[in-house]
């Protein structure tokens, strides 16, 4: 043995030693953990429900699906029930959706838009918040407005987004950012849709604590004329 050391020496030596090399292991997988979790791949952060970049967003669309909403079904019932019933009034065509038989319509204080006549009473309107919520059935003691046709809506009345969030048209004077008008309330924030050619639409998204996404649409919602 080197130095004279016995092998009873040697193996004493090494017993102290040891601990002190696991010990310096350990402290180098915590270390790296540490550096890990402080700084996550891509700079992703949480916003809106979302995991995601500020610049990108989480893929997984590849083409955004229009669908047609149609406020009632073939007996001339609402589609999705009924969440309440209310009187009031129908002073002009919906703003909201581009169909001849919608209505922007009173009831109380509130303004209800878009209402549907329904087919079976012509004072009977169905009256919707978005395309996947039940209808105020509102019922007009008046007749319905003269129809001069729908006004011509462009924008769809609602949109999914990918990560599940459903936005719905405002007509108010929408926040601009970036040069797109956020024109649609969704639970959590706001968005606006950017004009890209294909067959997968995109949107602008500032969710409430103030993160700014760029989402895939999944879903567009339009009325039938």
């Amino acid at each position: 043995m080197p130095g004279g050391a016995t092998v009873s020496q040697c193996r004493q030596s090494w017993r102290l030693r040891a601990p002190t090399i696991a010990s310096v292991v350990v402290l180098a997988v915590l270390v790296l953990a540490g550096c890990a979790s402080s700084h996550p791949a891509g700079g992703r952060q949480r916003a809106g429900g979302i995991q995601s970049t500020t610049s990108a967003a989480p893929t997984g669309a590849t083409v955004t699906t229009i669908r047609i909403f149609a406020p009632f079904d073939r007996s001339g019932a609402p589609t999705a029930g009924v969440a309440a019933r209310r009187s009031g009034s129908c002073f002009t065509n919906s703003i909201t959706v581009s169909a001849k038989s919608a209505y922007r319509c009173f009831a109380g204080n509130a303004i209800l838009d878009p209402c549907f006549a329904t087919p079976a009473a012509a004072r009977v309107l169905a009256c919707y918040a978005a395309p996947w919520s039940k209808p105020v059935l509102l019922t007009v003691a008046k007749s319905l407005p003269a129809a001069s046709g729908a006004i011509q809506v462009a924008r769809p009345w609602a949109v999914e987004l990918v990560g599940g969030l459903s936005c719905v048209v405002t007509n108010g004077t929408p926040t601009v950012l970036r040069g797109v008008a956020l024109g649609y309330r969704c639970p959590d924030g706001w968005a606006g849709l950017l004009t890209t050619p294909g067959a997968l639409v995109h949107a602008l998204y500032e969710a409430s604590d103030g993160a700014v996404l760029n989402l895939d649409v999944t879903v567009v919602w339009r009325t039938g004329t």
